[in-house]
C-alpha cells in the first residue's frame, strides 16, 4: 500500500514566483506552520534550493539523508518527498523557493 504524504504548495509572500530566505528565516517560518509538520516527510508542489554558506546540515530527500557543508547546494524538485531537520537552526545559508510555473 502506497503511503500518502501531505502535499505542500508555494504561497509567495510577494507578487514574485520566487522567494529567497536565510536558513534562519526559513526555520523561524517553519516552526510557526500549523497545518503540517515540516520535520515529517511531505511532498512539495514547487522547487527548492538549499545553499549552505557556513556550518553543516542534514536534509532528507526521497528516503535518503544528504549531508551538506559550507559551499553545498541541494536541489529539491516538485513532487519529491522531503523534510527538514532541526539541525537547520545551526546552519547558515539560504533557501530559495521557486513556483513550479516559474521553472516550467
Amino acid at each position: 500500500m502506497e503511503k500518502k504524504f501531505p502535499k505542500i504548495s508555494f504561497e509567495p509572500t510577494t507578487k514574485l514566483d520566487i522567494e529567497v530566505k536565510t536558513l534562519e528565516e526559513a526555520f523561524n517560518m517553519l516552526i510557526e506552520i500549523d497545518n503540517h509538520d515540516p520535520f515529517a516527510p511531505h511532498r512539495i508542489e514547487f522547487y527548492c534550493i538549499i545553499i549552505l554558506s557556513k556550518g553543516s546540515y542534514s536534509h532528507f530527500v526521497d528516503f535518503q539523508f544528504y549531508n551538506l557543508k559550507a559551499g553545498s547546494a541541494l536541489f529539491i524538485s516538485k513532487n519529491q518527498v522531503h523534510h527538514f531537520t532541526e539541525k537547520i537552526k545551526n546552519a547558515k545559508g539560504f533557501c530559495i523557493v521557486l513556483n513550479s510555473q516559474f521553472v516550467e
